[in-house]
């Protein structure tokens, strides 16, 4: 048993030298000052570590604007450790804003990403979307974040306006996302080609996308699916000299409902030939 556990602490030392390394920062629950506080301070750990990204799971309804803004501004200000950031469950309201500072944004299966609009409470206690004064801020932040990120600007808009109808447009493999005003310019031929618009956002409504939704109409968001998944190895094989069957276990989802680190767990079918070559 001893002599294992020397093989494996040796094959995972030599694989340290080449695997990337990564902190994993939760973020789940009203968006307040206080977990910009965390954010902050889970950072200051985190470069601790020299990561080569820090990876931020986000999980929450949203709350404070104010509280949102400077979280973005936090992970902003990381420049020289990409971001990521999965989207747990949800990412609604400020939550979405937070999900698009990251370099890189993916969602798991069945979660859900938008409506940003700004609210208040209203006479009577109903809830009000605020007017253009604290829209167009917010609006001009999301649109930020999208040029930095390469996320389409239209969409991350309609996130944050119920008055934008946007349609999706496709021929062939080309994809074209337009303001509903915008196709009604469109000559009949233009029309032909690219066929009969799919309604993404209608007006009076706000952008809230499932994952699928998301992967159809956005190339630059992934499904981040524990079974199957894109940007994150998950049962690739790692090609070894004498070590057949290696593979990488990361993003298996834990028995509390996290997950694991990429380049963290691997298994092999075969321990036998392992050396430090």
């Amino acid at each position: 048993m001893r002599y294992l556990f020397t093989l494996l602490l040796a094959f995972f030392l030599h694989l340290q030298a080449f695997a990337a390394s990564g902190v994993w920062i939760s973020l789940s629950g009203d968006v307040e000052p206080v977990m910009n506080d965390f954010v902050r301070r889970a950072i200051s750990q985190a470069r601790q570590e020299n990561p080569d990204y820090i990876l931020f799971e986000i999980n929450t309804f949203g709350g404070r604007l104010d509280a949102a803004f400077d979280i973005v501004d936090t992970i902003l200000g990381i420049k020289d450790i990409k971001t990521i950031a999965v989207v747990k469950n949800k990412a609604i309201s400020a939550g979405s804003l937070i999900a698009l500072a990251s370099n890189e944004l993916y969602m798991m299966e069945g979660t859900t990403i938008g409506d940003c609009a700004p609210i208040v409470q209203g006479a009577g206690g109903t809830p009000e979307i605020v007017g253009e004064k604290v829209q167009s801020p917010l609006r001009a932040k999301f649109r930020n974040l999208a040029q930095r990120n390469g996320y389409p600007e239209l969409l991350s808009a309609a996130m944050v306006t119920p008055e934008l109808e946007i349609y999706q447009l496709k021929n062939k493999d080309s994809v074209l996302t337009i303001e509903s005003k915008n196709y009604e310019h469109f000559s009949e031929n233009e029309k032909k080609v690219w066929g009969t618009p799919k309604v993404l956002v209608r007006a009076g409504e706000l952008l809230t996308m499932t994952e699928k939704e998301a992967l159809d109409c956005i190339q630059t968001l992934k499904i981040w699916n524990p079974d199957v998944s894109i940007g994150f190895p998950q049962g690739d094989r790692i090609a070894l000299q004498s070590m057949p069957n290696t593979r990488d276990l990361g993003a298996l989802e834990t028995e509390d409902g996290r997950h694991i680190l990429p380049k963290k767990l691997l298994q092999s079918g075969n321990l036998y030939h392992i050396s430090l070559e």
